[in-house]
């Protein structure tokens, strides 16, 4: 048997299986933000608030649309880089024919980028079946973390703030600018 020991350093006061699924849930949002660096954030910032906005939300629509083509191809393709989804997927030199009423697109034949599009073009037009009666359906994998603790708020010292109770603030913690609202005592 091979086991693995792995040391855990952290502020955090959950559990230590929660706070590993914690930080690997961390690292999977990174490899998103890297994805998307190398893609259409590359082009990012702009000096105006409400494109860079626009521009976010366009990289993130087009993101979801290029894993949700990949995941369709049934492949390895699903866990490829969206560079790699779009030069299999995307960049597909074809022909578009018309005739009367019918929109015909010619790809190369016999590629592999043809048989990967087939079944991407199969998968999204395809009925779903209806269930079967006599079947339960089928429920989603239990999530194999138990849900996160909230974390304590923390305080101005950087101490866990208190619990319960009513506490006396200080003048230099006082958000307020009024003398009435600062306590005397």
């Amino acid at each position: 048997a091979v086991y693995r020991f792995h040391a855990v350093f952290t502020n955090s006061c959950e559990p230590t299986l929660v706070a590993e699924a914690h930080h690997r849930d961390h690292a999977i949002v990174e490899q998103v933000i890297a994805d998307l660096k190398s893609s259409a954030l590359k082009h990012f910032p702009s000096g105006v608030f409400n494109a860079n906005a626009a521009w976010l939300t366009c990289a993130v629509i087009a993101y979801n649309l290029a894993r949700a083509a990949a995941a369709l191809t049934g492949t390895s393709l699903g866990k490829a880089r969206t560079a790699t989804i779009r030069a299999v997927l995307v960049n597909i030199p074809a022909r578009i024919a018309h005739s009367g009423r019918v929109h015909t697109l010619h790809l190369p034949a016999g590629s592999r980028r043809e048989t990967l599009f087939n079944k991407m073009f199969d998968a999204s037009w395809r009925h779903p079946k209806p269930p079967d009666p006599l079947r339960p359906p089928r429920h989603p994998r239990p999530d194999p973390a138990p849900p996160r603790t909230p974390r304590p708020p923390i305080g101005p010292t950087g101490i866990p703030a208190p619990k319960a109770g009513p506490t006396k603030l200080n003048s230099t913690i006082s958000r307020s600018t009024t003398p009435a609202a600062v306590d005397q005592g």
